[in-house]
């Protein structure tokens, strides 16, 4: 694609989002935190509809912001940015300047800080009489046209979006949002649930839940309704988003990269240790204390296994085992012996190590295995006493010893 293709490509990307915004359309998208051009490209290549290089909470300087955006525009979607706020007017328009499709403005709390947004954002024009951006060229969303077209035209290819996170900034929302060029108001709820007192009172996140601030989500929807303007929220899960579609949201965020990476990377570990994840959590919060760990020798498993492992299995929920034997056949036993000794989940990890975790109706196997011991069946004692019958017939029949 000719460069000037490609810029075009990105700039109607712009137009496009500021025109889905503005109409109440459902987007989706992701915060991406990890500061990263190739993190960035790959998350875009997805089906979401904008990807939101994050400076407030990330290491994020300008030289990678603007890798960050090529990487997303490469991928044919816009990138909005999120600046540290009001007053950082240099990082509304460095991000406008390297390509930002849009910019998400924290912290906001008074209509003067709207204003000051609103003012670094847009050029001046007739419909935007109070616009101050600075004008210089060349800068990406300008290549491949003229400057004069490109300011003519770069107001309707940025989206505004203001977060409502503070006290003050909740209590006079409808002054906020009536000051013109404001496209979408984003909840911070974990800021906003905190700001109001709320998480502090009935427990975080325990609070989200709670009638006091479902009244605040609906006050924030209708006000947002009554000013013309589009309602964003975090939608962690599919069941939020589905009750934030309900209520009236439109613009969401699913998630952040770092977050996926985490939650990916915990589902993989999972599927490697052959464990399910509730498992997996659990055993990372209990962790493996030295007193699990049982040795064995070099030609598979030593005699007396079983009862380590037994005495393991009733002060511990998992167990340990180090082997130095690497033959195929002696694990293979050897797992055999402590499956039938457990009754639990066994594991062959690298290195010779094994991994015993108890399945859930361990407790109920071990309590039989004990009956059994103490109180053997017909059939058992029909075993066990041909054994005695001949041990006494060779007693019999025995010469004394001189």
């Amino acid at each position: 694609m000719p460069p000037s293709a490609a810029a075009a490509a990105a700039r109607n990307a712009g137009a496009a989002l500021k025109q889905a915004v503005r109409s109440g359309k459902v987007l989706t998208g992701l915060f991406l935190n990890s500061a990263s051009p190739l993190v960035a490209e790959q998350l875009a290549m997805l089906p979401y509809d904008y990807m939101l290089v994050d400076i407030q909470h990330a290491p994020t300087d300008y030289q990678m912001l603007g890798a960050c955006i090529t990487a997303v525009n490469a991928a044919g979607k816009p990138a909005l940015v999120r600046v540290e706020g009001p007053h950082d007017r240099g990082g509304i328009q460095q991000a406008l300047d390297l390509g930002a499709a849009g910019i998400m403005v924290p912290t906001v709390n008074t209509v003067a800080d709207v204003e000051k947004a609103v003012s670094a954002m847009y050029y001046p024009s007739a419909e935007r009489p109070t616009g101050n951006r600075s004008i210089s060229w060349p800068i990406r969303p300008q290549l491949g046209r003229a400057v004069t077209d490109y300011i003519g035209a770069a107001n309707d290819e940025v989206t505004l979006l203001i977060q409502v996170e503070t006290r003050q900034c909740y209590e006079d929302l409808e002054a906020i949002l009536s000051v013109p060029g404001v496209d979408c108001c984003f909840m911070g709820p974990v800021d906003l649930s905190h700001a109001l007192g709320l998480a502090q009172r009935l427990g975080f996140p325990a609070c989200f839940d709670s009638p006091d601030f479902q009244e605040v989500v609906k006050r924030v929807v209708k006000v947002c309704r009554d000013k013309g303007v589009t309602p964003g929220n975090f939608a962690l899960t599919e069941q939020k988003a589905q009750e934030l579609l309900g209520q009236g949201f439109t613009f969401l965020a699913t998630g952040t990269d770092v977050g996926l990476m985490g939650e990916a990377a915990a589902c993989n570990a999972a599927r490697a240790d052959s464990l399910p994840p509730e498992r997996l959590k659990q055993l990372r919060r209990d962790g493996l204390a030295l007193k699990d760990v049982i040795k064995m020798g070099r030609r598979g498993p030593a005699e007396g296994l079983a009862s380590q492992v037994r005495q393991r299995w009733n002060t511990s929920e998992v167990a340990r085992l180090y082997c130095h034997g690497k033959h195929a056949a002696n694990m293979k036993l050897l797992m055999q012996q402590l499956e039938e000794v457990t009754g639990g989940i066994v594991v062959h990890r690298a290195g010779g190590t094994v991994l015993l975790y108890r399945g859930d109706d361990w407790q109920q196997r071990a309590a039989g295995q004990q009956a059994a011991q103490q109180h053997p069946s017909p059939a058992q004692q029909q075993q066990q006493q041909p054994a005695c019958d001949e041990q006494q017939q060779q007693q019999q029949h025995a010469e004394p010893a001189s």
